[in-house]
């Protein structure tokens, strides 16, 4: 059997157990509608009466009737969608197996970090400011990596209490269109002292970063809305975000998450033993290495 026929055997299985989603087609729909609601809060009323099955918006049927087309083609699809994931995540159980049970010796040596002189600027910042470590993250508020990469700091910030001081850095991507906004509207909070609530309400939302979005979180954050929006048309703040991103380029970052500890560049998103692992090398005077293959 070659890898072609192995891997459409594993495929074939996993999808044989993937049909008793099918029975499970109720259950699964509630699960993707709450899903969403909790995700995208505009989502909510529009799709309130989908809780109630055979329920269509703006319609009553009476009980035992059928759902409406669209609705029943909703299900169909979100049962699909667990399908497609089982199967996915079958193959994938199934190459780690094979992994572990191998043995793979890697013989290249790790890395070292990269080093930038990038100095923080005095931007939004957590910890404790004469902290002897500065990590300075370079994110962009609609990259799903910078949301991961955050939340893993937040997570170093709780374990090296005292000992460490986190920057916010912008640097919103081309290809990521309200990036940029949503940079200049965390400015804006900042000037309410009100950052890193922002921040974590435009990492909650992240498909939701127009700029009707951008003061409905404003009002939710609890800041002044008159000078949020005076603020969010201010040429300043898009001269600030500019002038992150253009230090950035220069340095040579051109992806986010682009974190720095104490001058030295971790690109991808770190895990958080490996954080660790940089910060112990700084203080004991060594130059840290790259993250080790996992």
């Amino acid at each position: 059997m070659n890898a072609d026929e192995l891997i459409a055997m594993v495929t074939a299985q996993a999808e044989e157990k993937a049909k008793s989603f099918e029975s499970d087609k109720e259950v699964l729909f509630q699960d993707f509608v709450k899903k969403m609601q909790h995700d995208f809060p505009s989502f909510s009323k529009r799709t309130a009466v989908m809780q109630s099955p055979g329920a269509a918006e703006g319609i009553s049927l009476p009980a035992g009737s059928a759902d409406p087309p669209f609705i029943e083609a909703v299900k169909n699809k979100v049962v699909e969608m667990k399908k497609a994931a089982y199967v996915n995540e079958a193959r994938e159980a199934f190459v780690r197996g094979l992994r572990d049970h191998s043995r793979i010796e890697i013989l290249l040596k790790r890395p070292q970090l990269l080093r930038l002189d990038l100095t923080p600027d005095d931007g939004p910042w957590l910890g404790s400011k004469d902290a002897p470590v500065t990590i300075q993250a370079f994110i962009d508020f609609q990259c799903p990596s910078c949301k991961k990469a955050s939340s893993t700091l937040k997570d170093l910030l709780v374990k090296q209490k005292g000992a460490i001081r986190i920057v916010a850095r912008d640097f919103p991507l081309p290809s990521h269109p309200d990036a940029t906004m949503a940079a200049r509207a965390a400015a804006c909070a900042d000037d309410q002292d009100r950052y890193w609530d922002y921040h974590d309400l435009l990492f909650d939302n992240q498909r939701e970063l127009d700029v009707a979005s951008l003061r409905r979180y404003a009002r939710q954050a609890g800041l002044d809305t008159v000078r949020f929006d005076r603020c969010l048309e201010d040429d300043s703040r898009r001269k600030e975000v500019e002038k992150d991103v253009t230090k950035a380029a220069l340095a040579g970052i051109n992806s986010t998450p682009g974190i720095i500890i104490n001058g030295f560049y971790l690109s991808g998103t770190p895990s958080l033993t490996h954080l660790e692992e940089v910060i112990t090398a700084i203080e004991n005077g060594q130059t840290p290495l790259a993250e080790d293959v996992p």
